[in-house]
């Protein structure tokens, strides 16, 4: 079995300062906030039991500036958490229909953020029994709005891309895949796509308002913005559970994705593929969901007999590396993403990557790191 060797090509930038917050507002232990991108990863917030969040299963970057974590509190109740310091201080939003922590079951599963105007849009997506809600926010996860309720009985991944100085567009899938041009506001339903598996999508990214990626026990790709969607044939994911993330590159969008101990990458945005399986990933481990800058750089949560890692490719992942920029801080934790199956712990912009994890006493984790170069 082909095993690419685990080399660490990339280099860093800068360092950041621990951070340690409390229960609704976050305050920075460092005399001030991130000047220069991160070299090294740390633990940019954490909590205690009691009066904080359950479970982080997602985040996403804006910018080196906004973030927003999900998750939820308890069994029943959403939660998003908010940055717009790059990390330096983090607050519970509690706003809009949020207030109170809106009992959304099982909270959310993942969070979409892209730069809108001099903030960012953010679009939260969360199932209660046979329906499902997406909550979305235009002052970078400050203030919430709920969109209109889309009849599916799991939707676990979303992926928006900017629109200049209006909303965003999205796509959200799991049973089924729905599309929006208002940010989240209201949503159609893709009539093309599968609604049977478990779930039948767990993973979709964007690399324009054109073209996306949606994998799971079926594949798919669009050209025109969610309306229809062709069936990927083979399925580049030989598992229930895989992840993709598409960038932008040059004239074309790219897509890798990754599943148990296998990537593959796509360079004409999903019809074709190339898997490398494999990788060296210790016993019972695998990848967890990617989030990619370019078309060949990407950041990766990955789960090994030791605990979490974060590995790194900069070539569309024919080679990982496990980030020795971060082998420290995450052994702190025992798995990215809380208890989901399908989130996406892990987000890269150019500056720096953030990923949301479980610490080894179960509670809740935010990591702010460097990307690959």
């Amino acid at each position: 079995m082909h095993r690419p060797a685990m080399v660490r090509t990339s280099a860093w930038l800068s360092a950041i300062a621990i951070l340690v917050v409390g229960a609704t507002s976050m305050v920075a232990n460092a005399a001030s906030a991130m000047a220069t991108p991160p070299k090294t990863w740390s633990v940019s917030a954490q909590y205690p039991s009691g009066g904080n969040p359950t479970s982080l299963t997602s985040v996403s970057c804006a910018s080196a500036r906004d973030c927003v974590a999900v998750g939820r509190y308890g069994s029943q109740l959403g939660v998003a958490i908010y940055t717009t310091d790059g990390g330096a201080t983090w607050t519970i939003s509690k706003s809009g229909v949020l207030t109170s922590q809106q009992s959304y079951a099982n909270g959310f599963f993942g969070v979409s953020c892209v730069p809108y105007k001099t903030s960012a849009w953010c679009d939260a997506v969360a199932s209660v029994g046979t329906m499902a809600y997406v909550v979305y926010s235009s002052d970078a996860g400050m203030d919430w709005n709920e969109g209109s309720l889309l009849d599916a009985s799991a939707l676990v991944s979303i992926s928006c891309v900017p629109q200049d100085s209006s909303a965003p567009w999205c796509v959200v899938v799991g049973y089924g895949a729905y599309y929006s041009h208002d940010g989240g506001k209201t949503w159609t339903l893709s009539p093309s796509v599968s609604t049977s598996g478990t779930p039948a999508l767990s993973s979709v990214s964007c690399a324009n308002n054109k073209d996306c990626v949606a994998v799971g026990t079926s594949s798919y790709y669009t050209v025109n913005g969610g309306s229809t969607w062709t069936e990927i044939n083979p399925n580049p994911v030989l598992a229930p559970v895989g992840y993709v993330s598409c960038a932008q590159a040059h004239h074309r969008s790219q897509c890798t994705a990754v599943f148990d101990n296998t990537s593959c990458h796509s360079n004409d945005g999903g019809p074709s593929w190339t898997c490398e399986s494999g990788f060296d990933l210790g016993p019972s481990g695998r990848f967890d969901p990617l989030s990619c800058v370019t078309g060949s750089t990407c950041t990766a949560g990955g789960e090994t007999s030791g605990g979490a890692e974060v590995l790194d490719t900069t070539d569309g992942g024919s080679d990982w590396a496990i980030s020795a920029a971060g082998t420290a801080v995450f052994s702190k934790a025992s798995s990215l993403g809380g208890d989901r199956v399908s989130s996406d712990p892990v987000s890269c912009v150019a500056e720096l990557c953030s990923a949301v994890g479980k610490g080894s006493d179960g509670n809740p984790l935010i990591f702010i790191g460097p990307r690959p170069l």
